[in-house]
């Protein structure tokens, strides 16, 4: 298996390019014949791909597949402003733009193509799968399935006041664009590790359950990894609150439906604080050829699927039903 990174023209209007790392199989480095099947993953609405997505295509090059993995614009190495955003229909662009550059490389094959996404990617591979009618396969892990259900899930003390200040930064973006920056606040409460107890008084998008104990594990396991200066760890606890109006009009749930090709939903046993499994296995019922496999134990959550958290880490065994599920598509 060999990684090497890549750097993704875009059409957005500034031109930024997106970063991503690509994974190949052993003898898949683009001097033989045969074409290679590729899956296209990008992360989470807080996360990076150095947040545990290089183990992930690194298991899906140890089954044949080549994996590229991406930030999308304005996160991690990728290009692009305002930084640290949440923006549905940029980010589903994103993968749209990847799917468009990979089928234009001579070492894919573009009938062999399969979507991966975890947390609120999870959400908008089923949404890009739903149009686009060319992929292979679908597999999400811990997806992120209706908005509703988890803005009540993710409810707090910070909840109102944060959205009256979101729709406020929401309107100065749509008034004044890029000129102005965005408000940004902590993505969640911060964590002390010694204690293991979280400070609730600090204002949070995402402060449910595990997420902070969960946020804060995931990063220190990613500690290097990513290029100079790139590392999971290094990524900043902020996220522009603009991002928080979108959240609960987003349904891939509802989305599901257009979805032709073989998709697989991997929850866990237990609770996710984030992202419902409930809405997961609805999800999974919409779409014409839809399944679900559990993993994990019933302590397992939301980030047990992310290398090195220590909540009943479900990553491996996530992991393998995917290779397993690639396994299948490609016969």
């Amino acid at each position: 298996m060999s990684k090497q990174e890549v750097w993704i023209p875009s059409d957005r209007s500034d031109k930024a390019r997106l970063h991503g790392w690509l994974f190949l199989p052993s003898g898949g480095r683009g001097g033989d014949a045969k074409r290679l099947p590729l899956v296209i993953g990008a992360h989470g609405i807080t996360c990076l791909v150095a947040h545990g997505l290089h183990d992930y295509g690194q298991a899906f090059a140890k089954v044949g597949y080549a994996a590229l993995m991406f930030d999308y614009a304005g996160c991690g190495e990728s290009e692009g402003l305002p930084r640290d955003i949440i923006d549905i229909d940029a980010q589903q662009r994103d993968y749209q733009t990847v799917i468009a550059w990979a089928k234009k490389q001579a070492r894919f094959d573009p009938e062999k193509f399969v979507l991966f996404g975890s947390s609120y990617s999870g959400g908008h591979s089923v949404v890009v799968a739903s149009k686009d009618h060319s992929l292979a396969g679908v597999m999400v892990a811990n997806p992120f399935s209706e908005g509703i259900s988890s803005c009540i899930a993710t409810l707090s003390i910070w909840t109102l006041p944060l959205l009256v200040v979101a729709h406020i930064d929401w309107l100065v973006g749509l008034l004044f664009g890029n000129r102005v920056p965005p408000i940004y606040i902590p993505i969640t409460f911060p964590f002390d590790p010694k204690t293991g107890r979280s400070n609730v008084w600090r204002p949070g998008m995402l402060t449910s359950g595990d997420t902070a104990q969960g946020f804060y594990e995931m990063k220190q396991a990613s500690a290097g990894q990513g290029g100079a200066g790139a590392g999971g760890a290094d990524r900043p606890n902020r996220i522009a609150v603009r991002g928080m109006v979108q959240v609960p009009t987003f349904s891939p749930r509802a989305a599901a439906a257009g979805v032709k090709c073989p998709l697989l939903v991997v929850i866990p046993r237990g609770r996710d604080y984030l992202c419902p499994t409930r809405d997961a296995v609805q999800m999974a019922k919409n779409a014409a050829r839809g399944r679900v496999v559990e993993v994990g134990t019933a302590r397992s959550g939301h980030f047990s699927f992310y290398p090195g958290v220590t909540n009943d880490n479900c990553s491996q065994e996530a992991m393998e039903a995917m290779e397993a599920f690639l396994k299948e598509l490609s016969g």
